[in-house]
């Protein structure tokens, strides 16, 4: 039991490091200026039992420390939706799935903000993730490799149709597959204790 509890203990440590510092990384490509850190604190209940994970983000202060507070506290309701949005994808990469679904995930954003995602946006298909997504402001994904379903609803029948499909910036997706293939191939088989980034998880869970 002893063995058990220090592997599980071990196994739960990497998992939140690699957490904090993927999800840190999502925040810096959107808000280098903020210079956001990450903190998940893992606490048991005391009356229950069962384990729970509080995430705080920390903001550099002039004096160099950290002021952490919880992610609803943030200003700003698209920076609380980049949050949410780093940790899922930070999640999902860790367990190896492939595709994201989202709904409007940035719908708090103005034009110029929402531009600022590409980066993030960008560093995903890098990793070879599909991002499917249900967007009405189109410059969420200006620039980036993607292909466009434009629907419309019966409002009498409920049901959805497609009425234009159109590709944009497709030879860029192209080489972006190539790219994630590449870094597929060039994964060690070795595996080390001790993990710092979600490639270095994934090899070894």
């Amino acid at each position: 039991n002893v063995l058990m509890t220090v592997a599980l203990n071990k196994y739960r440590s990497n998992a939140i490091k690699v957490l904090e510092q993927e999800i840190a990384n999502c925040l810096k490509l959107v808000f280098p200026e903020e210079d956001y850190n990450v903190r998940i604190d893992w606490k048991t209940n005391s009356g229950s039992g069962e384990p729970s994970a509080v995430m705080m983000i920390g903001k550099r202060m002039p004096d160099g420390t950290y002021d952490y507070m919880p992610p609803s506290l943030q200003n700003g309701g698209l920076a609380k939706q980049l949050i949410s949005f780093s940790a899922v994808s930070s999640i999902l990469a860790m367990l190896g799935c492939k595709c994201i679904f989202v709904d409007e995930a940035f719908n708090s954003g103005d034009g110029r903000s929402l531009q600022e995602l590409a980066p993030l946006l960008m560093s995903l298909l890098d990793k070879g993730i599909q991002i499917t997504g249900i967007e009405h402001k189109m410059q969420v994904f200006d620039g980036l490799p993607r292909r466009v379903f434009d629907l419309q609803k019966n409002r009498i029948t409920g049901s959805v149709s497609i009425v234009e499909t159109n590709d944009y910036n497709m030879d860029d997706l192209k080489e972006v597959s190539k790219l994630a293939q590449s870094l597929e191939e060039l994964k060690p088989d070795a595996k080390e204790d001790t993990v710092d980034t979600i490639d270095d998880w994934l090899l070894t869970n």
